[in-house]
């Protein structure tokens, strides 16, 4: 009975991470409209080189690597681990909670998702990097994550 508490909590936890789709900032414009149009809309001028040096590609294999790539604060461990992980945290990040999972072995990550599938939980609401999972508050902050992580 106790990993059936945890599974619906951890379920609950991550449904709120969904409870919103991503939502278009006023003004932006989606990528099927386009923002110009006619001749003048294609250029083929050659793009301008950056003189700014490519940024060090990020390494996410633990709780640690998305509190710093991310900048979350006041990360803490909890008591108790999500079913079929390694470790389960959250911080605050963007206003709200991040989740951070960690697993042991693609075997334990996968279980993970078969286990909160059934709660209407899926891959696609959060950034996983190899073994590790952060899922923001709101939906709408995922592709930030992602940007954050490396994804």
């Amino acid at each position: 009975m106790k990993i059936t508490g945890v599974l619906v909590v951890t379920a609950l936890l991550l449904v709120g991470c969904s409870s919103s789709p991503q939502e278009a900032t006023p003004g932006s414009s989606s990528p099927a409209t386009p923002t110009s149009s006619g001749p003048a809309a294609t250029s083929s001028a050659p793009a301008a080189e950056s003189s700014t040096p490519a940024a060090e590609p990020v390494t996410i294999e633990t709780a640690e690597d998305v509190v710093t790539a991310t900048g979350c604060t006041g990360y803490e461990l909890a008591d108790q681990a999500a079913p079929f992980s390694k470790s389960y945290g959250t911080c605050t990040w963007k206003g709200g909670r991040l989740q951070v999972y960690t697993f042991a072995n693609d075997t334990d990550l996968a279980s993970f998702w078969d286990a909160v599938r059934a709660f209407g939980v899926t891959p696609d609401q959060a950034a996983v990097v190899g073994l590790v999972v952060a899922a923001p508050e709101s939906q709408k902050d995922l592709a930030a994550l992602k940007a954050a992580l490396g994804v």
